[in-house]
């Protein structure tokens, strides 16, 4: 069913042009590639069927000599991810986010967003899956009282990844007394993963803004990283272990004015002394 329906999408789309198949040219086969989406709570979500290309059969500077091809990876998401207003009147605001084929189409008029909806789907195959709930790893709960924005399972995968899921959780989610120093302990010898890691982190900073100077504090020793590094994102991880469902409430309001907080720190880095 997922490859008919891809196969089909595809068609009305114009994917392709058929042409006549020359005989000094090397034909390049193709192959379907499968997918399975989860829901947050580990259900299934749908299953994606992708026909891709078998450019490894090809010889560069013989078969081809241009190529695109774009890398992506979890921590980089927020920069790939596009802005784009479709629709802005006096009163009014369409925005859609794209992620690869993923759309999110939001807006502050109902009528408004079906509207778009409707256009795209008379140029593209689409399919409504309803209401936003999950998306790139955020998950979106309503409420009477507004809209609960948080990572929940994002946050478990990255446990899972550093083999603390269910580990003991901790109050805070860094040491107030212990300053980190970029020499400071024995090398810590698995920098992929306190790389993979870090950069997981700076994703969850969008729901969780409370360890976003722990995540930048920790993101200056990814060059060069040592055990008590390690341990120092251990205690980050522990800190989330024990609050995966916090996240961001947004409120129903008529006012539009910003409230900011502020703090500084005269000398805070002992490496370099800047000022925080």
């Amino acid at each position: 069913m997922a490859m008919k329906e891809e196969f089909t999408a595809m068609e009305k789309n114009q994917t392709w042009t058929l042409v006549p198949a020359e005989t000094t040219t090397k034909i390049v086969g193709n192959k379907w590639v499968f997918q399975v989406k989860y829901n947050p709570n580990g259900s299934v979500s749908k299953y994606k069927a992708m026909l891709v290309a078998k450019g490894f059969h090809q010889t560069y500077g013989i078969d081809f000599f241009e190529a695109f091809s774009p890398v992506v990876k979890p921590c980089t998401v927020r920069i790939i991810l596009s802005l784009v207003v479709m629709h802005h009147c006096e009163r009014d605001i369409v925005m859609v986010l794209i992620y690869v084929d993923d759309i999110l189409v939001t807006g502050s008029n109902t009528v408004s967003i079906e509207k778009v909806i409707k256009q795209l789907g008379s140029e593209f195959g689409l399919k409504d899956l309803g209401d936003f709930s999950y998306f790139l790893g955020l998950e979106v709960t309503p409420s009477v009282e507004g809209l609960h924005l948080s990572q929940t399972k994002y946050i478990c995968d990255i446990l899972s990844k550093a083999n603390m899921l269910g580990s003991k959780s901790c109050t805070t989610p860094i040491s107030v007394s212990k300053k980190l120093r970029k020499d400071l302990g024995n090398p810590f010898e698995n920098l992929s993963l306190y790389r993979s890691i870090i950069g997981s982190l700076q994703y969850v900073t969008l729901t969780r803004p409370e360890i976003t100077f722990t995540v930048s504090n920790l993101s200056q020793f990814l060059a060069v990283h040592t055990v008590l590094h390690w341990q120092a994102c251990k205690r980050l991880l522990k800190y989330l272990q024990g609050t995966t469902y916090f996240g961001l409430q947004f409120h129903h309001s008529g006012s539009f004015s910003l409230t900011v907080y502020s703090d500084a720190n005269w000398g805070y880095d002992p490496d370099d002394r800047r000022s925080m």
